[in-house]
């Protein structure tokens, strides 16, 4: 083989290998987010009031809790958050820490605002015939 023959060779694969390497590079997924972003995305309530329904109470178990995470003890996954003001006179758990079990969880109410929250029990229990405070 000629020198030039052997030069369009070393090109050709070159280029072969720079197409290969930017297909790859393009082809990687996004590099995992870090800080704030990693952390909205491990915790989705983090700013957030959530109304909860249990399955083991569907008439009246609901919890509230303030700005939710998830956290694990003894092999369960639980919710832990601070049980705000919910509107109802004497409520002894306001403002202390509530784990509730994942596997006890039917479903979650997102809020922003825990006025909202409020208004939306409200209006459930005057609908129901009884009032909050």
């Amino acid at each position: 083989m000629s020198n030039r023959a052997w030069g369009l060779l070393i090109v050709a694969a070159a280029a072969a290998a720079g197409m290969l390497m930017r297909g790859r590079i393009l082809a990687q997924e996004e590099p995992p987010p870090r800080g704030a972003a990693a952390r909205a995305a491990d915790e989705p309530f983090a700013e957030k009031y959530v109304l909860i329904a249990l399955k083991s109470d569907p008439e009246f178990g609901l919890m509230i809790l303030e700005k939710p995470r998830a956290r694990t003890a003894a092999g369960r996954e639980f919710l832990v958050g601070i049980v705000p003001d919910d509107g109802l006179d004497g409520n002894f758990q306001e403002g202390r820490e509530q784990w509730v079990a994942i596997d006890d969880v039917a479903s979650i109410t997102v809020y922003d605002k825990l006025a909202d929250l409020q208004e939306d029990l409200q209006e459930e229990a005057v609908a129901a015939g009884t009032a909050l405070r």
